[in-house]
């Protein structure tokens, strides 16, 4: 049988880096910069990066150098947010400490998924602070206590968990190039009609010859969503689950990470109501994010997101979309 131990991080890392105070001058290129905001989910969001300038590297670095496979964390706002860094040159800001595991000791690849663990994550809030947001100091952080394994059997699982998520990793990248042909297929199908020869008149401009124009009504029944308060739903895992607008991501596709579940009386009201949804059914969102502006659930080729063999239920709202 495995034995574990528990070790504060402070014993279990070799390395650990703190920017708190410090502000970079940024920049629209140059070195990527780490910011709490694109930690998020185990990931680094390198499409939303902030830079600073090549010859600010050396002067802003001098609390230490980030390497490959460290382990990054997210001090405040968010608090708890964990990724790993690749070989990429990078900076760090301020509310992201650096972690890297003793040599022999504690393997990067472990200590990344240790610290997603929900054990983990609750000893580190129960150190928290603060006011508006939680945040943690470098000292409380250091003294957080890890449940640890041996050497040879933390590299076992951080290989066995990295094998699923670099796996992972590959299907999201085979799903967007799948969307993008998706979508061009799309666009050179219906929108510029590559391979009609023939075209009619219509209230849309030209079409195909045997094309027509119905209204959607014709060809679809639409359900209207249903107004619910906020002590309606809750966490609790329940037999329905409901769709708001936070639940469609913008172009097109489902978080399913969002959903809230329907109270006890809520679900009586499901199963009578019209608003139940059947396998394939299609969601539209029907008010557009006021700050963006943008209707989260739509895009211009209309590539719609259906839903499979979960109960939901789609909401309208009026106006209201910090639910």
């Amino acid at each position: 049988m495995v034995k574990w131990n528990e070790k504060s991080i402070e014993d279990a890392c070799e390395r650990i880096i703190d920017y708190r105070g410090k502000t970079p001058k940024k920049m629209p290129y140059g070195i990527p910069l780490i910011t709490a905001k694109i930690i998020k989910d185990g990931k680094i969001d390198y499409s939303n990066l902030e830079y600073i300038a090549e010859g600010d590297y050396d002067s802003w670095m001098v609390r230490g150098i980030p390497q490959k496979d460290d382990v990054v964390i997210t001090t405040e706002a968010p608090l708890g947010e964990i990724a790993q860094l690749d070989s990429r040159k990078i900076a760090l800001a301020q509310r992201v400490i650096t972690l890297r595991g003793k040599k022999n000791e504690t393997d990067n690849n472990f200590l990344r998924y240790l610290l997603q663990t929900h054990e983990v994550k609750s000893r580190i809030l129960a150190k928290a602070t603060g006011s508006t947001a939680d945040g943690i100091r470098q000292s409380e952080l250091r003294e957080v206590l890890l449940p640890m394994p041996e050497f040879e059997e933390q590299e076992r699982i951080g290989k066995i968990l990295r094998c699923f998520d670099d796996q992972i990793q590959k299907l999201e990248s085979n799903n967007v190039n799948l969307k993008k042909i998706n979508q061009s297929l799309f666009k050179s199908w219906f929108i510029e009609f590559d391979g009609q020869s023939e075209f009619v008149n219509s209230e849309l401009g030209q079409i195909p010859l045997g094309w027509y124009v119905v209204s959607f009504e014709n060809f679809a029944r639409l359900i209207k969503g249903f107004s619910y308060k906020g002590s309606e739903k809750f966490e609790k895992i329940n037999e329905f689950l409901f769709v708001t607008l936070n639940n469609i991501k913008e172009g097109g596709g489902f978080n399913t990470k969002r959903i809230p579940q329907a109270s006890n009386g809520l679900s009586n009201w499901f199963t009578r109501s019209k608003a139940l949804l059947d396998e394939n059914n299609i969601i539209v969102t029907k008010y557009s994010n006021k700050q963006s502006k943008k209707v989260s659930g739509f895009n211009p080729n209309a590539i719609l997101y259906t839903i499979k063999r979960v109960e939901l239920i789609q909401t309208t709202l009026k106006n209201e979309l910090d639910v």
